[in-house]
C-alpha cells in the first residue's frame, strides 16, 4: 500500500520531551511498522520531524509547540476557541496529502485526528480516509461522517466502539509497546508497598482517589504528571494538603526517565472517573513488570487481566483491599501479558488489516452508504479476553 499519514501540522515528532502527547507516539510506531513491511509511507509534519526510515514532508510549516509551557497554550487557546492557525496548519498539511492522493500518489490517508480527516473526506472521494479515534467524538463530527463513505475510522478500544454510535467503524485496533529488553529486575522493599499514579492530574482520572488509597493502606505514592493551569485550584484543594515523605508529586515525567520512577513500584493506580477511550499508561507499567489497579470503567477491563497483569475493581474498598493482594502478582508474568496482547508487532498487524479492508471498501463507490454501514457492522470483532 502507498500511504500518507499525519497527527497534527503544529507539533513536530517526535513530541518535545516535557510532553505527554500519546498519538504521536502511536504514529511513529505505525509508520516505522508500515515501512519495515515494505509499504510505502509519508509521514507529513512540520519542520524538525523525525521518523527512522520514513520519508517526511514539512510542507514549509515551522512547529507552534515546541515545549510543555507552548503546548499548554495551544490547550488553552484551543479550549477558548482560539485555533485559527492551528486548524490552519492542519489543514495545510492534510491537503497536501490530498493533492498527492488526486494524482494517484496514496492508495490510503491515515490520520490520527477525526475532525483534521472530516474536513479533507470530501476533496479526495475517491480515496478511503482513515482516522483513528483517541477521544470521545462530538455529535458535528458523527453527522459529518455520514456525508462521506470513504471516510473510515479506527477504535483504540472495543468500548470506544461501543460508544462511538453511528460512526463508521471499520476496527478496534489496540495501541501497542514493546517491553524494555535490558530491564533489570528490581526487588520491591519490605517497607510496604509504593503505588504510582501516572497521568495528566484532573479530577476526570482521580489521582485524589489515588491519595486516599495511599492514606488507607499506608503505602507510599508517587503522583507523576502535569497539573495545568485549570487544574490548579483542584490540586490545590485536593493534592497538595496530604503530600509529605510518603505521598509525593514528582511532576512531569519524560519517557526516558519513565523507568527509573516505575523501577521497585508495587502497581499502578487507575481510578479514573470517565469512559477512558484506552490509557497508555497501562500498558507502559505492565510492560515495565508493574500491575495495574484501575476502576472498570472505559477500557480498563480490555487491557487489566484480573489476577494476571492487576486487578479491576469498583470501588474504593476494593482498590484497598487488591493493593494488599499484590504479592499474587508477579512482574514477569505483566510483561508477558503485554508482549501476547499489546505488542508493537499486533498493532502493526491491525492497523494494516484495517487500512486494508479500508482500501477495498472504498473500491466500492455503487455501494449506497446504509450498505457500507451494514457490511462494517458485520465485521465487529469479539472483544479480546
Amino acid at each position: 500500500m502507498r500511504v500518507a499519514t499525519m497527527v497534527r501540522g503544529w507539533i513536530a515528532t517526535p513530541a518535545p520531551p516535557d510532553v505527554v502527547y500519546a498519538p504521536m507516539a502511536i504514529a511513529s510506531a505505525v509508520a516505522g511498522g508500515l515501512t519495515a513491511r515494505g509499504h510505502s509511507v509519508d509521514f507529513y509534519a512540520p519542520h524538525g520531524s523525525r521518523v527512522p526510515g520514513v520519508a517526511l514532508y514539512d510542507g514549509g510549516l515551522d512547529p507552534v509547540v515546541t515545549d510543555r509551557a507552548s503546548f499548554d497554550g495551544v490547550i488553552d487557546r484551543a479550549t477558548c476557541g482560539d485555533y485559527a492557525d492551528l486548524a490552519a496548519a492542519d489543514r495545510h498539511l492534510a491537503r497536501l496529502m490530498a493533492r498527492g492522493a488526486a494524482v494517484g500518489r496514496y492508495d490510503v490517508l491515515l490520520f490520527h485526528h477525526l475532525e483534521v480527516a472530516a474536513a479533507i473526506a470530501g476533496d479526495v472521494p475517491r480515496t478511503p480516509v482513515v482516522s483513528v479515534l483517541w477521544d470521545p467524538p462530538g455529535p458535528e463530527l458523527t453527522a459529518y461522517t455520514a456525508e462521506h463513505p470513504n471516510l473510515f475510522v479506527i477504535a483504540v478500544s472495543d468500548q470506544q466502539r461501543r460508544d462511538a454510535g453511528a460512526l463508521p467503524v471499520i476496527d478496534t485496533v489496540y495501541p501497542g509497546i514493546d517491553c524494555p529488553a535490558d530491564l533489570t529486575p528490581t526487588t520491591r522493599g519490605d517497607g510496604g508497598a509504593r503505588l504510582v499514579y501516572l497521568g495528566r492530574l484532573i479530577p476526570e482520572k482521580g489521582p485524589d482517589i489515588a491519595v486516599q488509597v495511599a492514606t488507607r493502606t499506608g503505602a507510599q505514592l508517587d503522583l507523576l504528571g502535569p497539573v495545568r493551569t485549570e487544574d490548579q485550584r483542584f490540586f490545590d484543594e485536593k493534592i497538595r494538603p496530604y503530600l509529605g515523605a510518603r505521598i509525593r508529586y514528582r511532576g512531569h515525567v519524560p519517557n526516558d526517565r519513565l523507568a527509573d520512577h516505575l523501577a521497585g513500584a508495587s502497581a499502578l493506580l487507575m481510578p479514573i472517573r470517565w469512559q477512558e477511550p484506552f490509557g497508555l499508561v497501562m500498558i507502559e507499567a505492565m510492560a515495565h513488570g508493574v500491575p495495574v489497579i484501575g476502576f472498570g470503567r472505559g477500557a480498563v477491563p480490555e487491557i487489566v487481566a484480573q489476577g494476571v497483569s492487576g486487578y479491576v475493581v469498583e470501588s474504593t474498598d476494593e482498590m484497598c483491599r487488591a493493593v494488599r493482594a499484590l504479592d499474587q502478582l508477579t512482574a514477569e508474568g505483566c510483561r508477558r501479558y503485554v508482549r501476547q496482547h499489546f505488542s508493537v508487532r499486533e498493532m502493526v498487524d491491525g492497523y494494516q488489516a484495517a487500512l486494508s479492508r479500508a482500501v477495498a471498501l472504498a473500491s466500492s463507490r455503487s455501494w449506497p452508504g446504509d450498505r457500507v454501514r451494514v457490511r462494517l457492522d458485520a465485521a465487529t470483532r469479539e472483544p479480546r479476553s
